[in-house]
């Protein structure tokens, strides 16, 4: 991937609003939004990491809510060939660092995207760079987000799947126990999780 370009043909979404420590971006239509805890770029040079933390489906109208139409699922486009259009998807993500020329530095970016940037989903290598320094995990977990641990353990979720399946999670491990040194609960908690779904 070109680092320094993002083309409409790569770009899943666009950002619609931007502030030093999120973005809230719209997918484009006929794409599939981002999954909870999944890893986005956006911008030009020094491209914007983010951690998605929330996704929602509304009415293009902001002033009209949607309605329940009573029909099967499996029947909408059939019965309402037109909804989708007035429909659009939007997702929330939390800023966690800049990759520039393949290398990920995690922080706050000295500055946000710019409206309409457009937005990627991160690479399999991309995730590799991430996997590097997994101490972008404590900024999740200061945001003062809901449910950062959900958060967290879903990122975690994405990194693990960049391993080999001889591979050690050590880093991620490490990062964790630093973060969660004061609560062996949730700490518990995470890495169960995370070995049940390793070993499915």
């Amino acid at each position: 991937m070109d680092y320094n370009i993002t083309t409409m043909s790569q770009s899943v979404g666009e950002v619609i609003v931007t502030n030093t420590s999120e973005i809230i971006g719209q997918c484009h239509r006929g794409v599939p939004t981002f999954e909870y805890g999944s890893f986005i770029m956006a911008g030009k040079t020094a491209q914007c990491v983010g951690v998605v933390y929330n996704v929602e489906t509304a009415s293009v109208d902001p002033n009209r809510r949607a309605t329940a139409i009573e029909v099967d699922e499996d029947n909408l486009d059939k019965v309402h060939p037109h909804l989708k259009a007035l429909l659009r998807n939007q997702f929330y993500a939390l800023l966690i660092g800049t990759m520039k020329n393949g290398k990920f530095q995690y922080g706050l970016p000295p500055t946000p995207p710019g409206l309409h940037a457009q937005v990627v989903p991160c690479s399999d290598e991309d995730i590799l760079e991430l996997r590097k320094q997994p101490g972008f995990l404590r900024i999740i977990h200061d945001s003062g987000k809901s449910s950062s641990e959900e958060l967290i353990l879903n990122c975690c979720r994405h990194l693990l799947y960049s391993f080999e399946r001889n591979e050690k999670a050590l880093s991620i491990g490490k990062a964790l126990s630093d973060i969660y040194r004061d609560d062996y609960d949730a700490l518990r908690r995470i890495i169960n999780r995370l070995e049940s779904w390793q070993n499915t």
